[in-house]
């Protein structure tokens, strides 16, 4: 599923990117850079959800306590390093702290721009972004995504 939505959103991208080379009017460059910023942003809400939900079904014997864990990773909004931290904390301190790690600097800045930009796009606030900003914003979130897998060895993302 998420290696579905990570192809689907990169084809979007690389159409947003024709369409903005087409020298689309500056408001609508705007628009498909807010488009894909909610984008970018869900994928990454949705890729912790997934391989955390993997991990639980893997090592949790109790139907009971697997469903609860589910239940609290569908509560899982606003995918900030922070926020990713503290819901791997809850699995295992040391694997959020290597996270934390691993995000300090660059990535947590662009992955905390595309959170705040989606949250203002979600609330119609006005949102200057663009495309080049977003596209940067989007790899760091599939960097993070990548070490999250890595870190409680699930493949496929």
């Amino acid at each position: 599923m998420i290696i579905r939505d990570l192809e689907r959103i990169e084809t979007a991208f690389e159409s947003a990117r024709q369409h903005a080379a087409a020298t689309e009017p500056p408001a609508d460059q705007a628009r498909i850079a807010q488009f894909m910023t909610v984008l970018a942003s869900g994928y990454l809400e949705v890729a912790c959800r997934a391989v955390l939900s993997v991990y639980t079904e893997r090592n949790v014997v109790d139907p009971r306590v697997a469903g609860f864990v589910g239940k609290r990773l569908r509560r899982t909004r606003n995918p900030t390093v922070g926020n990713i931290a503290d819901l791997v904390r809850d699995f295992d301190e040391e694997r959020a702290k290597e996270l934390t790690r691993f995000a300090s600097g660059d990535v947590s800045e662009r992955i905390g721009a595309m959170v705040k930009g989606r949250n203002r796009i979600a609330h119609g606030e006005p949102q200057n972004v663009e495309l080049a900003t977003v596209t940067t914003q989007f790899e760091a979130a599939k960097e993070l995504a990548r070490k999250l897998a890595a870190l409680f060895d699930v493949e496929g993302l």
